[in-house]
Order: structure tokens, then sequence, then C-alpha cells
């Protein structure tokens, strides 16, 4: 609500009356000049002529194209947009940098006396537009590039001024790290960095088909995240590093040779695993890619894997803690109690606790203490 009244008093003109540049201005008019001359004589023209003379218009449309047609620095035109996610937030204007200054001096008075909140003076900068702002995980920059696209048939500018998203280098690598799936070492002499791919000794005893799996999700998560980067095609040396991990790891578990390793799995060229299902035998090929651009994120999109990971279930039992509610009785308590058996057959189901353990098929229980001294029998 405070920012949106800030606009109101911020926002200046209107980008339909934004002042046009004046080389800009001088160039089109070369071109109109030249154009209206053409015109005139054009019927009397040879073959050769029209054609040179079609050349020297393209040249002149082409030095047009290399300047902004507005002023960036329009003091009659000023604009304002703001987002925000959970405690995140960007502002983005089309100002000077004292507007910008401005703007980050009323935000932490405003904060401070309404919110009763800090303004974070490191984390909270002021970036030029040819620059790139971090938010959300992205690196957001105004293109300055010239490229030429058709738009109805005409040439004109496609990528000036518009806004592009990128993919950090550090968050696809900070993700390697993370997954404990490379190794990353400094020469002594030329400081350079050496990145290994290694085994993940975690994941060494699941199933075949839950370690593939596990490495396809987390590429799958991370493309998804970021595919509407321009340069989301890094992901494909992110999908490489971890191919050569997940090897290392399966070649771990057998206690073999890497190369013996895409002997046995590989199939027409992709690392492939055959597992068996209730209805059958089926199988599941290693991810990579292709990793395109996408124009729109997928909404809704939820990364959830296949019903036979079972070991990355969330804890149970902390999750019944949190919401300090007796599974027998229902009423509300501060002070839940884990009621566990060693095993569901020894249950008859003459009570009603072993009648919803077995219903729910967990050995667990979580009750209030009254319900607890019920079921050792205690007063």
């Amino acid at each position: 609500m405070y920012v949106e009244e800030y606009k109101a008093g911020f926002i200046k003109g209107n980008r339909i009356n934004r002042k046009v540049n004046p080389e800009y201005a001088r160039r089109n008019r070369e071109v109109q000049r030249f154009m209206r001359r053409n015109r005139e004589v054009w019927d009397r023209l040879s073959e050769a002529e029209k054609k040179e003379r079609a050349g020297e218009l393209r040249r002149l449309r082409e030095k047009q194209r290399e300047i902004p047609s507005k002023q960036f620095r329009d003091e009659t035109y000023k604009n304002l947009q703001y987002v925000r996610y959970a405690d995140d937030f960007i502002i983005s204007i089309i100002g000077s940098k004292k507007d910008a200054e401005a703007l980050k001096a009323d935000l932490a008075v405003f904060l401070k006396e309404k919110l009763n909140l800090t303004l974070s003076v490191e984390k909270t900068k002021i970036t030029h537009a040819t620059g790139r702002a971090r938010f959300l995980g992205y690196d957001i920059s105004i293109s300055k590039s010239q490229e030429v696209t058709k738009r109805q048939g005409r040439k004109v500018k496609g990528y000036s001024g518009a806004v592009k998203l990128y993919m950090p280098h550090e968050k696809w690598e900070s993700k390697l790290l993370e997954y404990g799936a490379i190794r990353i070492k400094k020469d002594k002499v030329t400081h350079k960095e050496h990145w290994k791919a290694i085994h993940r000794p975690q994941l060494i005893n699941r199933k075949d088909i839950e370690i593939l799996s596990k490495y396809n999700s987390e590429i799958r998560g991370l493309y998804n995240y970021y595919s509407l980067a321009c340069n989301v095609c890094a992901m494909s040396k992110f999908a490489s590093l971890m191919h050569y991990s997940m090897l290392k790891t399966f070649a771990n578990k057998y206690r073999t040779k890497t190369r013996k390793i895409k002997k046995k799995y590989f199939r027409d060229g992709r690392f492939t695993v055959i597992y068996k299902t209730k209805s059958g035998m089926k199988e599941s090929v290693f991810y990579r890619g292709p990793f395109i651009r996408k124009d729109k994120p997928n909404v809704p999109q939820a990364d959830i894997l296949p019903a036979y990971k079972r070991y990355d279930r969330p804890n149970r039992i902390a999750a019944k803690l949190r919401s300090k509610t007796c599974e027998l009785c229902g009423q509300y308590t501060n002070d839940v109690e884990i009621h566990q058996v060693k095993r569901l057959k020894s249950l008859s189901g003459e009570y009603e606790w072993e009648k919803v353990m077995l219903k729910n098929r967990r050995r667990t229980l979580a009750v209030c203490p009254a319900c607890h001294r019920e079921i050792h029998g205690k007063d």
C-alpha cells in the first residue's frame, strides 16, 4: 500500500510521449529523405541502380537501429514497478540515481517508523539497469542488445530495453557441492579450479531405481526453476557432472569400474535402469535435457518423485509432535507423547488405540498424557 502511494507521486508523463533521442531522429530523417528521393526517380533507374540504392537504404536503416529511439535521461518521464515475494522485494524505476537513493531512504524511514523493521543496508542495493540485480535466485538485467527481429514483416529492434533473466553460475555450482556430487581443488601454482565428479556414499545402499530417481529429480528440479533464464543451456554442464557422479556412485555400490557400469546399464546410448512394479517391468533413463528456455513458468509445478522412493519420506514423528493433537481423542495438547510397539502383528485390535495403529499401519501413535496412561492401564 505504501509503494502504491509512493508510485502515484513518483510517476511522471507516459511512455508514448517520451522524448525522442535527437540522434535517432536525425538518422530517421536521413532515411526518409533517401526514400523520398528514390521514389521520385525509381521508374527511371536500371536494375543495377535499384539494387545499389536498396543496399544503401539497408545500411542507413542499420545505422538508425544502432541508436536507442527514446532518451534514457528524460526528466519528463518516470515510472516505478514493485514486486514482493515473502520478505524479499525488488523495485525498478525509470529515473536517475538520485531518485533511487531517495526511494531507498524513504523506504528505510517507513519500515522503521510504521513497521518497526530495519532495512538491511548491505542487502538493499542500487543497481544500474546495465548491471545485474539478484532476486529470488535469478540475475535480472535490462538488455541493450541491438538484435533485429521481424514483426508483421518489418525489421525492428526486438530486444533493446527488454528484461532478461539469467541463472547465476554459483547457484548450480553450489547445488553440486550441496549434493556432494563434485570436489573442487585449486592448483597451488596457477590457482585454477579443477572440478571432479565424485560418488555420493549416502546413496550406495539404495536400490538402483532410487539412485537414478534421486539424480533425475535434482536435475529436473533445478531446470524447472531456472527454465526462464536466457542461459539455462548451462544446465547441460550441471547434468554432465551429475551423470559422472551417478556412474561413480553405481561403481562404488557394486565395487567395480565405471566402464563396467556403462557396459551393464547403457541402452541406445543412455543410462537405463529396469525395475519391477505391480503392473510389470518398467525402465527409466537418466535425464539429460534438452535444457531449452521457456517463455512461461510451469504453474502449477510440483517435483514429485515416484512411489518407489521410500527413503526420503518426511519425519512423521516430528510432524506429529508439531501438530500437538492426540490421535486418539483429538484433543489439542502441548505435551504430545509417542506410544510405540515393537511389531503390529502383536496387536489384536481389541482396544481403540490398537485399531488406530492397525488401520494406519504404523507402530507409533501420538497421544496426550491422559490417553497414554489409559493405554498402559494407569490411573
